[in-house]
């Protein structure tokens, strides 16, 4: 049989790479890497941390992730002690085990026949009743609150969303495959598992943001379940703080500085972070503690900020980002594969009195 650890060997010596240079281009370490190799799987804190940097490992060596990782479950099978269960059944008497095969018996025609007696009840009960066509359902009003919610809604729906100028109404305009949604600011389509936030009236302030659940991809009828979480725009804007924003002569400028929105004012903006492969993943926004989490492919992170956020990638090619902000959408590529990258997204403000969100890279 294979071995991944083999396989992984063979590529680097060909390629003839120490475990130096790869851990200072993946940031994987060395004792990680020798692991994989050797296949000790015990150098890991878990499984996940294992599959992770095995696929990140591969990736980097142009090796199939998809087959080492198959190689990989089939060693964890193989040394994995039987079922302690199995052996006591094995073990034990076949008498014992004629007994429990005549109890299953004798409870499954009890269940059968059960099933029966009710089946033919329900049949007389309701026999000459005309079937009941589905009937039209009338279209619905939902106010939304600050607090989450979650409901399901369809095909004519009425989402009321009070904001700072007023009142908003957004019509689900459909709820078949995506969520489609008539707004002010035009049409808003939302994929399931996502959540949008939305800056309903253009003041370039969050108003709410809504996440599908759940919709079906063959009968509208079926609706769709939604969360929907209003903002409180005076409470946002707020945290918006004027002595937080740089000005552009703080900036040190050491490596490429890219614009992305520009204006008379600052807003609040969101990152989303799509990844396409394994990455280790950290970021810090504004004034609230950093997060770090392992993000694999098909993985998506949102988060919101108001004046600035810095983000830190263990593989900057694994990942896509998209930046919201005022109704509009900037995406970002990330760097190469195995990179290590760090960047800040945040306001400054130019002395003409202008603010530009830009992305500065960070040494």
């Amino acid at each position: 049989m294979e071995s991944f650890g083999k396989l992984l060997k063979a590529a680097r010596e060909e390629k003839s790479l120490s475990f130096e240079t790869i851990e200072r281009e993946t940031a994987i370490l060395k004792q990680y890497l020798e692991g994989l190799e050797n296949e000790q799987l015990d150098v890991f804190p878990g499984e996940t941390y294992a599959t992770g940097f095995l696929r990140n490992y591969a990736d980097y060596l142009g090796l199939d992730p998809n087959h080492l990782l198959k190689l990989y479950h089939a060693k964890v099978l193989q040394e994995s002690p039987p079922p302690a269960d199995l052996l006591k059944i094995r073990k034990s008497h076949w008498f014992t085990a004629g007994i429990i095969i005549l109890c299953v018996i004798a409870f499954s025609a009890i269940v059968f026949f059960s099933v029966w007696g009710i089946k033919t009840l329900y049949e007389k009960r309701n026999s000459g009743k005309k079937e009941v066509p589905f009937a039209k359902r009338e279209a619905a009003t939902y106010v939304l609150h600050k607090d989450p919610e979650e409901f399901k809604v369809f095909k004519g729906d009425i989402l009321k969303a009070p904001v700072s100028s007023g009142e908003i109404s957004l019509k689900i305009s459909s709820t078949l495959t995506y969520l489609v949604l008539e707004t002010p600011i035009g049409t808003q389509i939302i994929e399931l598992g996502e959540e949008l936030p939305l800056d309903v009236n253009g003041d370039g302030v969050e108003d709410l943001s809504i996440y599908l659940a759940d919709i079906s991809k063959k009968t509208e009828a079926l609706g769709a379940s939604i969360r929907t979480m209003l903002k409180d725009p005076s409470e946002l804007a707020e945290e918006v703080r004027e002595d937080e924003i740089l000005q552009s002569e703080q900036i040190v400028q050491n490596g490429k500085q890219t614009v992305l929105f520009e204006g008379r004012r600052a807003y609040p903006f969101s990152i989303t972070a799509n990844f396409r492969g394994a990455c280790l993943f950290r970021y810090k926004s504004d004034r609230k503690d950093s997060i770090e989490d392992y993000f694999t492919n098909g993985d998506t992170l949102t988060t919101t900020s108001n004046n600035a956020i810095r983000i830190w990638m263990s593989n900057a090619n694994t990942v896509k980002i998209q930046v919201t902000g005022d109704g509009k959408n900037v995406d970002l590529e990330m760097g190469k594969a195995g990179q290590v990258m760090v960047q800040d997204i945040r306001w400054i403000k130019e002395p003409d009195g202008t603010y530009k969100l830009v992305v500065l890279e960070v040494d």
